[in-house]
This record gives structure tokens, C-alpha cells and sequence, in this order.
């Protein structure tokens, strides 16, 4: 037994030791369990979510935010602080923008209307993960989850109640959370009526560009609308191919210090073709700059520039090509998914997934060159959007695997692809380390289902 294996195995307990462990660190014995089978594997299987497996272990480490240390609401801090703070932080890093994820944190820390709200959102998050519920709604609500939306809303209401009571960033971000859950649990008239809410409320204050706070309620307002945006309604199908573009951008002015040279050569090409556009290509050389300079961080550096300093069309180019458009929503969704194997309808970019899934069946793919190949790279990362770890294994959802099923049909080409050609396709845009052998393995289920 080599000296790496024998360290791993002087960390298991005995079934008595395991028992106390789960019981000092609120850990469940099964969940500690499975721990140990992992580190039995060396930490070698795919995609091991740790969020499934401690249950809220890790929790609020400066414990500012009250409650983070119990039950429901220790489950859903884990989340966003462990799930929703990468994936933020990844896409401020591509696009310039301020990550109001960790703003919500001090937000938390005034507010338990806000506290209570959002505790009820990331809870209903982790329970539609691991019972693998349809994105028509939760197909169980514990009791802890519903308790706190019915304390976000009596808290809520009696904050409102009060003397010369005014719409506080408080009670907007209540609001806002209150109908992100009744969207979620499927409930539509309700959520219309806190989106109403909320439109009144920020009307009140003179819109978001006048809302000035120390929670970054301004740029959570935004980065919402910014995402509801990134939908097919921006997203214009042609009827029969992606040619011709329908627009051609200028040739993009830069150096070799600026990373032009060190990009994957198909984006460079694609640029050069004109068929994508400036938005677009300068989040490529965000990316590929840190994916040459940082490959092995998950964690990136938390952009400080607002939102309303950018452009309308920051995550997805209104006045693009289909082309240029589709690979807009591809990066926003290969930045979420290099860095997060929670991909279920609960992902606040879940709109580019559906988005991608929807469009792509639409469109008659080119005969060959640089588009096809880069509508085929495009494919591949909204399939890799459907994947979700509720095991120790990463699995797709039947969404993912129609999706897969149906590029074939537009790609023969894939039919016969093994672990290398799709690591070869990665080699000209971007991959992250473990996506061919995820893909190779899913493509093989779907084929011997087809």
C-alpha cells in the first residue's frame, strides 16, 4: 500500500467514531460515509459535489448572519457561498461586473425579511437538486422551507406596517426573492404580483439608476434585468441556416500584448470572418487570458465596476448575428459551468440554458468552416448546461439528453467520436479539464438508449 493511500486510510473511523463525528459536526452518519468512500477513491470520481453530501456543514464563517448554523438555513447559506459565489465571481471576471452575490451576505446580516426570503429560495434550491423535481416546480416543500417564506412575508408586512414606512432596499430585495420562489415552485400569479410589487417599489425610488446603497440592491436590480433579457426574444431564428451573417463587425484593432495571439485560434478566426462580435470577443480574451495565466484556480477575482457603466446588451448583443449570439450565451454558460456542477433549473443563468436548447434544434447548421465548427463547440457546452450532480456521479437531466440526440442529428460527424476528438474540439475554443471525458461518457449512455 503506497504512503498516499495509507495517510487516506488512518483518516476512516470506525462505524462508533463515525457516529460521533456526524453527531459534533452536525453531519449526518451516511453523508460521513460517503466522505470516506471518496477518499477510499483517492478523490478520483467525477464531479463529487460536496454540497450533497454535507448537508450544510460549511456555513456563514464569520457567522454575521443569524440562524446559518441550523437546519434549513444552514443549507441554504452553503449554497450560496459555496455554489453562487464562484460562478459570480466568474462571470465579474469575464464582464467587468461587481458580483452583488457576496453584497447579499451584508444585506442577510440587516435584514431577517431578507434573511428569511432568500433562506427559502437556496433551501427550495438544494431540495430540487437532490430529489431531481421538474422545472414546473418543487416536488416536495419541507416545512422549514415554507416556515420561512411565510416569515419573509409576515416580517415583511410589518416592516411596511410601521410610521412614514418607505420601500427600503430591505423590503426590495424581500420582494424580489419572494417571487423568484413562487416562480420556482411554479406558482406564476403569485409571482406576477411581487414582480408588480417590486416594480412599484423601485418606480418609488426614481428606477434602478437612481438607487444608491451599501447592499448593492442597484446592481442586483440590474444584473436581473441583464438576464431577463438573454432570452429567445433576443435570440431572432433564421429559417433555414445560419447564413449568411447579418452583420459583420470590424476587424478588431489589437496587439499581440493585449492576448490576440495567445486566444483559441477558431474565436480568433471567427472574429476575423466576422462572426462574432466586439462584446463577445473581448470576453474571449478575458477568458483566455485567465484560463492560460490561472488554470487551476476556481475562484476568480471579484470585478469592481458597475453594471450601469456597461453596455445594454452586456451578456447577450442585440444587434449581433444568430451566430454571435448563440456564442454570447455559450460563454455565459461555460463560465457557470467550469466552476459549478449545480446546473439545474436553479441556476441564476438557467435562462441561457433554455435559451441555447430551445434555439439550436431551430437552426440548419453550415456545410463546414470555422461556423460550423463553432455552432458544433456551442452544442456542446448547452448539453454540458443539463448536466447535475445528486450522486457522487454527475448525470444529465432528459433535457440534456434530447439535446445531445438531437445534435447528432445535425452533426453525423459525432456519431463515432471518442474521448480525443471531443479534448480536439476543446483545443480550439475552450474546455475545462474535465468536459471530454464527462461528454465522451454521457455521448456513450445516449447512444446505447437511442
Amino acid at each position: 500500500m503506497s504512503h498516499h493511500r495509507r495517510q487516506r486510510r488512518e483518516h476512516i473511523k470506525t462505524p462508533r467514531q463515525r457516529l460521533e463525528l456526524s453527531k459534533n459536526q452536525n453531519v449526518p452518519a451516511r453523508d460521513t460515509w460517503n466522505m470516506e468512500l471518496l477518499l477510499l477513491n483517492g478523490g478520483a470520481i467525477d464531479f463529487y459535489d460536496p454540497w450533497q453530501l454535507s448537508r450544510g456543514f460549511r456555513n456563514d464563517p464569520f457567522e454575521c448572519v443569524p440562524g446559518t448554523n441550523d437546519g434549513v438555513q444552514a443549507v441554504a447559506f452553503e449554497y450560496l457561498t459555496s455554489y453562487l459565489f464562484p460562478s459570480g465571481d466568474a462571470i465579474s471576471s469575464a464582464y467587468g461586473t461587481s458580483n452583488w452575490w457576496r453584497k447579499l451576505v451584508v444585506a442577510m446580516a440587516y435584514s431577517a425579511e431578507v434573511t428569511h426570503a432568500v433562506t427559502c429560495v437556496l433551501a427550495a434550491t438544494h431540495t430540487m437538486v437532490v430529489t431531481d423535481s421538474s422545472p414546473n416546480g418543487f416536488k416536495v416543500l419541507s416545512p422549514g422551507i415554507l416556515y420561512h417564506r411565510g416569515q419573509a412575508i409576515r416580517k415583511l408586512r410589518l416592516h411596511l406596517q410601521q410610521p412614514n414606512a418607505v420601500a427600503d432596499d430591505c423590503a426590495i430585495l424581500t420582494i424580489l426573492f419572494l417571487g423568484i420562489f413562487d416562480k420556482g415552485v411554479g406558482d406564476d400569479y403569485a409571482a406576477t404580483i411581487h414582480w408588480r410589487q417590486l416594480g412599484q417599489m423601485v418606480t418609488a425610488r426614481g428606477g434602478p439608476q437612481n438607487i444608491t446603497s451599501e447592499l448593492g440592491l442597484r446592481d442586483i436590480l440590474v444584473t436581473f434585468q441583464q438576464l431577463s433579457s438573454a432570452t429567445t426574444e433576443n435570440v431572432s431564428i433564421p429559417s433555414s441556416s445560419i447564413e449568411p451573417m447579418v452583420i459583420r463587425p470590424q476587424l478588431y484593432e489589437c496587439s499581440t500584448s493585449d492576448g490576440w495571439r495567445s486566444q483559441p485560434v477558431s474565436f480568433r478566426d471567427m472574429f476575423l470572418h466576422g462572426s462574432m462580435c466586439k462584446t463577445s470577443m473581448d470576453v474571449v480574451l478575458k477568458v483566455a487570458q485567465e484560463e492560460r495565466l490561472l488554470p487551476n484556480e476556481k475562484r476568480r477575482q471579484q470585478a469592481t465596476e458597475r453594471l450601469l457603466n456597461k453596455a445594454p446588451d452586456l451578456f447577450v448583443p442585440q444587434k449581433a448575428s444568430l451566430l454571435a449570439k448563440l456564442v454570447s450565451l455559450a460563454l455565459l454558460r461555460y463560465r457557470v459551468n467550469a466552476h459549478t456542477r449545480v446546473r439545474h433549473f436553479v441556476c441564476p443563468y438557467e435562462q441561457a440554458a433554455w435559451t441555447l436548447s430551445e434555439v439550436l434544434p431551430q437552426v440548419a447548421p453550415p456545410p463546414s468552416g470555422v461556423e460550423r465548427d463553432t455552432l458544433l463547440w456551442v452544442w456542446l457546452v448547452a448539453v454540458d448546461a443539463w448536466s447535475v450532480s445528486t450522486t457522487l456521479k454527475a448525470s444529465l437531466t432528459t433535457i440534456g439528453s434530447r439535446l445531445f440526440i438531437q445534435m447528432a442529428e445535425k452533426f453525423p460527424e459525432i456519431r463515432y467520436w471518442e474521448e480525443q476528438d471531443f479534448t480536439k474540439m476543446g483545443l480550439k475554443f475552450f474546455w475545462y479539464k474535465q468536459a471530454p471525458r464527462w461528454l465522451a461518457r454521457e455521448w456513450e449512455v445516449v447512444k446505447n438508449s437511442w
